[in-house]
């Protein structure tokens, strides 16, 4: 599992290094959930809107807002400063 989402990590960012410049700009914030709201969650301190925004796991299915718990780790993708999608990672056994 450890070596999907590092797989999944590394796939991100070198689609983010091999965007064309005069392409969309895409970038991505990846930390923990401090606090979930109604229509936000904080993650690094900030809020970032979560109203029909899709919310999918590393295999790619659909999830339900009740996934978006404090401590669970995102990464939240934009395009051009608009959140696309927001990928929730399953709790890690260590």
């Amino acid at each position: 599992m450890k070596q999907s989402i590092f797989l999944l990590i590394c796939l991100s960012m070198i689609i983010t290094f091999m965007v064309p410049a005069h392409a969309a700009k895409v970038s991505t914030v990846e930390g923990i959930i401090q606090r979930v709201t109604n229509d936000s969650i904080q993650v690094r301190g900030k809020y970032y809107g979560i109203s029909g925004i899709p919310l999918i796991n590393p295999s790619g299915e659909h999830l339900k807002k009740t996934s978006l718990t404090s401590g669970k780790k995102v990464e939240i993708f934009f395009q051009e400063g608009k959140i696309t999608s927001i990928l929730i990672y399953e709790d890690m056994v260590e």
